[in-house]
C-alpha cells in the first residue's frame, strides 16, 4: 500500500514556467502601450489584483489597457489572446510529465492547487499542454482568488482532507515554489511533507528563504526541477 495518500501540486512555478508567461505579457503591454518598465509593472498590478483578491485574466488585462491606452488597436490584441490558443509544451517545467505519470501509475491522487482566477489558470493548462498530461487528475483542480494563505490555499487542502476522508496531511506531499506561502501552509499542517521547486528567475525570496526552509524536517528537498522520482520512491 502506498504511503502517500495523494500530491497536491502548486501550478505557477511549480508545474509551468509562469515567469516566461509573465515575461511575454510584459514585453506584450510594453510593445502596445508604449509604456516604459515603471508604468507597465503599475499596468500589470492593477490588472493582477485587487484588496487581496487576485483578478488577473485577460478580460482584466484588456480592461486596464483600454482605460490607459488611447488609441487601442484591437487587432493585435486579438493577436495577442490567439496565442494562448497554441500549445507551448516548453512551459511544463523539466521532469514534471515523468513525475505525473508517475504518480498517475501508483494509483496517488493528484490535485491542483492554484491561486488565480479559474478562466486564467485553466488557459495556463491548456496553453502549457499540461491538461492533456493530467488527464482525468485534471478534475481534481481547486481554485482560489484569496492571497492571504490562511484564507485561501489553506482552506483548499482542509477541503482536499474531505474529499480524501483523511483527518491530517501525514500521508500527503506538497510541491510548491513560494517560501513565505510553504511556511504558513506548514504552521497549519505541521505534518504535511513538502518539496520546494526554486525559480532561480523569481526575485522575490532570496537564498535566505530557501535555506531557511531547509532546516524544516518535513522539507523533503528544494530543487529546480521535478525530476524527482527518486525521492517520491524513497516514500513509497
Amino acid at each position: 500500500m502506498n504511503m502517500i495518500k495523494a500530491a497536491i501540486f502548486d501550478l505557477d512555478s511549480t508545474l509551468i514556467n509562469t515567469q516566461k508567461i509573465k515575461e511575454r505579457i510584459f514585453d506584450f503591454i510594453k510593445d502596445f502601450s508604449g509604456f516604459d518598465n515603471a508604468d507597465t509593472a503599475k499596468l500589470y498590478k492593477a490588472a493582477r489584483s485587487r484588496g487581496g483578491e487576485i483578478t488577473f485574466s485577460l478580460n482584466s488585462l484588456e480592461a486596464q489597457l483600454r482605460a490607459r491606452v488611447k488609441d487601442f488597436n484591437r487587432r493585435r490584441w486579438t493577436d495577442f489572446v490567439d496565442r494562448f490558443d497554441r500549445e507551448d509544451g516548453s512551459l511544463i517545467i523539466a521532469g514534471a510529465i515523468e513525475l505525473i505519470n508517475f504518480l498517475k501509475a501508483k494509483k496517488i491522487p493528484i490535485y491542483i492547487l492554484t491561486l488565480g482566477v479559474a478562466a486564467w489558470q485553466e488557459s495556463k493548462l491548456r496553453y502549457s499542454g499540461l491538461d492533456k498530461i493530467l488527464g482525468e487528475s485534471g478534475e481534481n483542480i481547486k481554485f482560489t482568488t484569496e492571497e492571504r494563505t490562511e484564507r485561501g490555499k489553506v482552506k483548499e487542502i482542509k477541503e482536499i482532507l474531505r474529499e480524501l476522508k483523511l483527518k491530517n496531511c501525514a500521508d500527503i506531499i506538497f510541491f510548491n515554489d513560494r517560501p513565505d506561502e510553504t511556511r504558513a501552509i506548514l504552521a497549519a499542517f505541521p505534518e504535511l511533507r513538502v518539496i520546494v521547486r526554486r525559480e532561480k528567475k523569481d526575485k522575490r525570496h532570496s537564498d535566505r528563504d530557501f535555506e531557511e526552509l531547509k532546516r524544516n524536517q518535513q522539507v523533503i528537498k528544494v530543487a529546480v526541477d521535478l525530476n524527482l522520482i527518486k525521492e517520491i520512491t524513497e516514500l513509497l
